[in-house]
C-alpha cells in the first residue's frame, strides 16, 4: 500500500516457466533461470515499464514422470503509464523470456493485472498455467 501511495503504481503478476527437468538437472536449471531473469529485467522494454519486483521460485514435482518444474511467480509494480503507453502483451513477455533464457522452445508465460485490493488467487493461476502446459 505504501508503494501505491508513494509511486501511484499499478501491479501485474507474472509467472515464468521452463520445461520440467530431472533431479540432477534442477540445480543448473535454477541457476540458468536466475541468470535469465536478471537478463529479462535489464531489457530496456521491461526496465522502462517496471519499478522493481518481488520474485518467488516455486518447484513442483511430477511424481508420475519423476521430474521437477521450477518456475517464478513475480509481482511487478509498474508505472501507471504501463497500461496505456508501455504495455507489454503476453506474447511479448513470452518472447522476452524465451530470449532471456536462450530457449529453443516457447515457454509458458502468464501475465495478469492485479486490480484493487483483491487478493491474487495464486493457486488458480498456477492451475491455469499447468493446464496451458498440458496442451
Amino acid at each position: 500500500e505504501e508503494a501505491n501511495r508513494q509511486y501511484g503504481c499499478g501491479w501485474i503478476f507474472l509467472t515464468l516457466t521452463v520445461r520440467n527437468v530431472v533431479g540432477d538437472g534442477l540445480k543448473p536449471a535454477i541457476s540458468d533461470m536466475m541468470k535469465g531473469f536478471n537478463r529479462l529485467m535489464k531489457y530496456k522494454r521491461v526496465d522502462k515499464a517496471t519499478l522493481g519486483y518481488f520474485r518467488a521460485l516455486e518447484i513442483t514435482k511430477n511424481h508420475e514422470e519423476d521430474t521437477y518444474h521450477p518456475h517464478f511467480h513475480v509481482l511487478l509494480p509498474v508505472k501507471k503509464s504501463y497500461f496505456t503507453h508501455n504495455y507489454i502483451k503476453q506474447s511479448e513477455w513470452t518472447s522476452l523470456w524465451k530470449k532471456a533464457m536462450k530457449l529453443d522452445y516457447i515457454p509458458i508465460v502468464d501475465i495478469r493485472r492485479v486490480k484493487g485490493k483483491a487478493k491474487i488467487d495464486a493457486e488458480q493461476i498456477e492451475n491455469d498455467v499447468r493446464e496451458a502446459m498440458m496442451e
